[in-house]
């Protein structure tokens, strides 16, 4: 369902679960800005563990690598970035140059860059994670979701992002 300030359904079909109450109301898809922070390898594990927790952390960072793999043929590992952003959202993108010829499961094919690559890799796991027995956790991914999904609007591989994932 569409209102006056959204541009989207409540969800993408990728996620599993609708805005969460507390992200309702506030500003998800509009206009406001949203800036990125490159996290400090000295605070990565520490952010990480506060957002997901220990166990959650390394089985979200193991799903988002695998699914930037199974996006890109051209990816073939490497070093990630970890970002925090100002809405409170999160992602990680590879630390690498150049674009990526991608194909996802709903029929996308085209080129990203390594930042737009991991934005979709880091939705993908989201999603994937929202979808638990325990309502604290998928609330959790559901609610990262939607941030990212928010920033994702907002840059430049913005449409790009969106075919990917949906």
């Amino acid at each position: 369902m569409r209102n006056s300030r959204s541009i989207v359904p409540d969800c993408f079909i990728c996620c599993a679960n609708p805005i969460p109450k507390d992200l309702k109301g506030t500003t998800l898809h509009t206009e406001t800005t949203i800036y990125r922070d490159a996290l400090d390898p000295s605070r990565r594990t520490a952010h990480f563990y506060k957002l997901f927790g220990a166990a959650r952390s390394l089985r979200f960072e193991s799903i988002i690598f695998d699914v930037g793999r199974s996006l890109s043929v051209d990816y073939r590992g490497g070093l990630w970035e970890f970002y925090s952003l100002s809405n409170r959202g999160f992602y990680l993108a590879p630390q690498l140059l150049g674009m990526f010829a991608t194909a996802s499961e709903n029929g996308y094919r085209g080129q990203m860059s390594a930042d737009a690559l991991g934005i979709t890799s880091t939705l993908y796991a989201y999603s994937h994670l929202s979808i638990s027995h325990d309502e604290n956790h998928a609330a959790t991914y559901a609610r990262h979701y939607h941030l990212l999904l928010d920033y994702a609007f907002k840059h430049d591989e913005g449409k790009t992002i969106l075919k990917a994932i949906d």
